[in-house]
């Protein structure tokens, strides 16, 4: 009974020290981890491609801005798809690939300003990464995706580009500084985006929810199988 107690305990208890094999194991589930992100970024940071027409058929006004928008999103398309592609999840690529879809997103400023869709998108974005990383990079996440809000809104501040809102006795004016907002387009476009902004962060909750649910009741299940071995007058001993 004291043996098949110690086994028991052994199997179902995690020691303080991870052994180095179970370390190997743990470091090679991590990476996959992050390469089902890779894979999950790219088709993310396309769809994003998508909302590129609707926001040409506003009336693009200046299109270098236009063209600084659509680089950082297929360049942020593009790293998720070769870290997805080559498994290359080290700490550099991850930091690449957080900085490029925060980029984008800091950037789609120019057709809102930094706080109508940008910061559904940052908090999204930061989310998604926050899944697959460690508490260090999660704080970088955090930063990255705090400055896509700040860093717009303070160039404002010291003059390096022109107020993004305007504030009167009949509202607040949004100031595009790369599109014309005509209204039949805009409010379809703003009412599909934030449904989607709603959607998108509750299906990766969801998932993340799931996947912690199976993980616990293979370990309960394990557990439970397992104190089979000890008799059952030791089992609570």
């Amino acid at each position: 009974e004291e043996a098949l107690r110690t086994l028991s305990r052994l199997l179902t208890e995690l020691p303080r020290d991870v052994p180095e094999g179970a370390r190997v194991a743990i470091a090679r589930a991590r990476a996959d981890e992050r390469v089902a992100m890779a894979r999950t970024s790219a088709i993310r940071l396309a769809t994003w491609l998508a909302v590129v027409p609707a926001v040409v058929a506003f009336g693009v006004i200046d299109w270098t801005r236009g063209a600084a928008v659509l680089a950082s999103l297929l360049l942020a398309a593009l790293a998720a798809l070769v870290a997805w592609r080559t498994r290359a999840t080290s700490g550099g690529a991850l930091a690449t690939l957080v900085g490029l879809s925060t980029l984008a997103i800091g950037l789609v400023s120019f057709v809102f300003g930094p706080f109508v869709l940008v910061p559904s998108l940052a908090a999204t974005n930061a989310m998604f990464f926050a899944m697959s990383t460690d508490r260090r990079a999660r704080r970088a996440v955090l930063a990255a995706s705090v400055g896509a809000l700040v860093v717009p809104w303070l160039a404002t501040v010291v003059g390096l580009e022109a107020p993004y809102y305007r504030f009167g006795p009949e509202g607040l004016t949004i100031v595009s500084p790369m599109v014309a907002l005509p209204e039949a387009l805009v409010m379809p476009f703003l009412l599909v985006v934030s449904v989607a902004l709603v959607v998108t962060p509750t299906i990766l909750a969801g998932r993340m929810r799931d996947a912690l649910a199976r993980a616990e009741e293979r370990l309960l299940v394990s557990s439970h199988y397992l104190a089979q071995l000890v008799p059952e007058a030791a089992r609570g001993a």
